[in-house]
C-alpha cells in the first residue's frame, strides 16, 4: 500500500466502520464514541493515511485562500526581508500565506529541497510564489509539475526557464552601477569582494567584468575574493579584510555585495590603521539602514525590496483575477546607486 495512495474508504474497510464515521473521526465533526474514534485515528495513522487537501476544500464550499511561499534560505538581510513584506501584503488580502524554506549548504541538500517542494504542492495551494535563487533543475521540475498541473505559480530574483509570471532583480546591473562609479572617481586598482561562493557564471561578477571592459581595465584575480562557508555577513566581511590586509599590492577600492560584510570589513581595516576613503573606497550593495548610521555612511547600490515584493503580488493577483491563460510576463528591476561618504577618488599618495 505504500506506493499507492490511502483513501478514506480503506481505512473505513480496514477499521470495519463507514466512510461517514472515518470522516467524522478525522475532522472533529460527528458523534462517535471515544473507542471508535480512537480504533480510526489508530487505523488511519498505521496506513500512513494522508487527508486529501482538495476534499477538505470541498467540505468548505471549494474556498481556497493559500498561496505557499518557496526559499532555500531565510536570511537576516533582503531575502527575508522580501518574504516578509509578500507575505504581509498577501495576509491583507486574506490568503494563508505559510513559508517553506530548506538551507542548501549541506550534504543531501538537493533532495531534501525537492521534498519540500513536493511536499507544498501536495497541499495544491492556490499559487506557489518561488524564490528562485541558487534552485537545483530538480526542484525547478518539481514546481512546474505543479504549473503544468494547472497551479498558479510566480517566481522572483533569478529568471528560470518556466512559463510563468517571473519578477527578476539584475544582479548584474547592480555590480556594475557600483564599478562604474569607482571608475568614474578613478579608481583603476578595483577589488571585488562577493559573500557567496564565486562561480564561473556569477551574475555579479559579470557585471563587475563588464564596467572595467568600458574603461579598458582587466581585471586582477588576485582581488575577487568569495568564500564557500556558511557564515554570518559580518564575520564574511572580517575575513575579507584579513585577505585583503596580507595582499602585497591592495586595490584602492572594492565592491563588497553587502552591506553588512562591507560595514565589518570597514571596521576592520580601520582597527589596522587605513582609513575610508582615502586609502581604500568601499561600495556595499542592497543599501540597508545601517549604511547610513555607520561610523563611515557606506555608499551602496540598493537593492529593492520594496518594489520586488509588490510587483511579486501585483502579478499574482492579477493572474488569480483575470486570465489565467494570458501571456506570462517578466519584470526587471535595477537598483540605485546611492553615493555616500565611504568612496573618494584615489590618492595619489599611494603608490
Amino acid at each position: 500500500m505504500a506506493k499507492t495512495a490511502v483513501t478514506i474508504r480503506d481505512v473505513a474497510r480496514v477499521a470495519g466502520v463507514s466512510q461517514s464515521a472515518v470522516s467524522a473521526a478525522l475532522t472533529g465533526n460527528g458523534r462517535l464514541s471515544d473507542e471508535t474514534k480512537a480504533t480510526i485515528l489508530q487505523t488511519a495513522k498505521a496506513m500512513g493515511f494522508e487527508p486529501n487537501p482538495n476534499a477538505r476544500r470541498l467540505q468548505n464550499k471549494g474556498i481556497n485562500r493559500m498561496v505557499g511561499l518557496f526559499t532555500l534560505d531565510l536570511d537576516l538581510s533582503v531575502g527575508t526581508r522580501k518574504i516578509k513584506i509578500i507575505r504581509s501584503l498577501l495576509t491583507r488580502q486574506g490568503f494563508d500565506v505559510p513559508i517553506h524554506s530548506c538551507s542548501y549548504h549541506h550534504e543531501g541538500s538537493t533532495q531534501n529541497t525537492v521534498r519540500e517542494m513536493r511536499l507544498l504542492c501536495h497541499q495544491r495551494p492556490r499559487a506557489i510564489i518561488c524564490n528562485t535563487t541558487d534552485l537545483t533543475p530538480e526542484v525547478l521540475v518539481a514546481l512546474d509539475d505543479y504549473r503544468t498541473d494547472g497551479g498558479v505559480v510566480v517566481c522572483y530574483d533569478r529568471p528560470v526557464d518556466i512559463a510563468c509570471d517571473q519578477v527578476v532583480f539584475d544582479r548584474n546591473d547592480n555590480s556594475y552601477r557600483a564599478t562604474k562609479h569607482l571608475l568614474e572617481l578613478g579608481h583603476r586598482d578595483i577589488g571585488f569582494f562577493e559573500v557567496n561562493c564565486i562561480r564561473p557564471s556569477s551574475i555579479r561578477l559579470e557585471g563587475f567584468s563588464r564596467a572595467l571592459a568600458e574603461y579598458n581595465v582587466l581585471p586582477n584575480e588576485d582581488w575577487i575574493f568569495g568564500n564557500i562557508l556558511e557564515e554570518d555577513f559580518e564575520d564574511d566581511g572580517a575575513r575579507m579584510a584579513a585577505y585583503f590586509l596580507q595582499l602585497e599590492k591592495r586595490p584602492t577600492a572594492v565592491c563588497i555585495v553587502n552591506d553588512f560584510a562591507a560595514i565589518a570589513f570597514i571596521a576592520e581595516l580601520q582597527r589596522a590603521g587605513l582609513r575610508v576613503p582615502q586609502d581604500v573606497s568601499v561600495v556595499g550593495h542592497d543599501n540597508r539602514p545601517i549604511a547610513r548610521y555607520c561610523n563611515v555612511p557606506l555608499t551602496s547600490v540598493a537593492h529593492p525590496v520594496e518594489t520586488i515584493a509588490h510587483n511579486v503580488v501585483d502579478l499574482l493577483l492579477e493572474r488569480l483575477n483575470g486570465d489565467s491563460e494570458a501571456k506570462c510576463r517578466i519584470e526587471t528591476i535595477q537598483g540605485e546607486l546611492i553615493v555616500r561618504e565611504s568612496t573618494c577618488p584615489p590618492s595619489t599618495s599611494l603608490s
